[in-house]
């Protein structure tokens, strides 16, 4: 799959990338430029952060005695090498006016088609590749979320989980197939709310660690036995409560095409994206007090 994008970035200084007509479509300086770096962001930190809820479903599967450093290098650059590769490569076939006009067509579809168009039938081979691989690149998400399905509702643990996977690859395909005539908008949207409860989900998840779970405090530590037994897990208030204060944050700062926050409104007609920073703010101030209580209360 690298190697067929390596193709296109050399394709597409064959075409000839025009950088300078780039400077022409930025927003001018002040809350406009604001608004559009912030939503990108938004976008970005979405499509990267979205990797985190799930991290753990594969990293459980290294030697138990692997170092916590190197866990993180490996994560790390593994979301951040093949996200740069790709960003930069959609900035760059942008330049090439041939493949902007695509894309005001069909979407990214419409630009790889523009891309391997000189290769004729060699060019829809590599085309029908590509698409195929948006299937082997689902795999990790569908496992993930049979995994999901079963440890939210126990009693499903009776069932296979391949019935899950099933199940959450028939969700994904109806949804792909109602929203193709738009899919870059709706992949746009949906990654922004992602976004918003990832961001909220991991303030919880370092605070809990590093607060209460560290060896010298609150609770000392975690423990390992009781993954499985309800009534020695957090009640989880606290982390219900601070989300719902997480999606509060994220309401009046969010900005999207259905739906724009007071607090992005103030950045312009199209709004700031800054759902994801507001909410994991509204979150991280909430829960510790909350989660303090919690534990005075229940033990646990």
């Amino acid at each position: 799959m690298s190697v067929l994008f390596i193709v296109v970035y050399s394709l597409g200084g064959q075409a000839g990338y025009e950088i300078s007509l780039e400077v022409s479509l930025e927003a001018p300086a002040g809350h406009l430029r604001a608004a559009a770096v912030l939503s990108f962001g938004g976008v970005i930190f979405s499509l990267c952060a979205g990797w985190a809820p799930v991290a753990a479903d594969f990293n459980c599967r290294l030697p138990a005695n692997t170092r916590p450093a190197k866990i993180f290098v490996i994560t790390f650059l593994g979301v951040l090498l093949p996200v740069v590769f790709i960003l930069l490569l959609g900035a760059l076939l942008m330049t090439v006016p041939a493949y902007a006009e695509a894309y005001g067509n069909g979407d990214a579809a419409g630009v790889l088609r523009k891309v391997f168009e000189p290769w004729g039938r060699g060019g829809d081979f590599i085309l029908a590749l590509l698409s195929l691989s948006v299937i082997a690149n689902n795999i990790a998400n569908t496992y993930s979320a049979a995994l999901s399905m079963q440890t939210l509702i126990p009693p499903f643990r009776r069932i296979p989980r391949a019935i899950f996977t099933v199940l959450a690859f028939i969700i994904y395909t109806v949804a792909g197939v109602a929203g193709r005539q738009h899919f870059s908008v709706f992949l746009k949207n949906f990654l922004a709310v992602v976004g918003y409860w990832v961001s909220f989900w991991i303030v919880i998840l370092l605070e809990e660690h590093y607060i209460f779970r560290r060896k010298d405090g609150v609770l000392g530590g975690y423990d390992l036995d009781a993954y499985d037994a309800p009534h020695l897990l957090p009640v989880g208030l606290a982390a219900i409560f601070a989300s719902l204060c997480g999606i509060c944050g994220a309401v009046i700062s969010m900005a999207q095409v259905w739906y724009i926050g007071p607090v992005a409104a103030k950045l312009g007609p199209f709004g700031g994206d800054m759902g994801f920073e507001f909410a994991a703010v509204f979150t991280g101030v909430v829960y510790p007090p909350l989660r303090w209580l919690e534990i005075r209360k229940w033990g646990r």
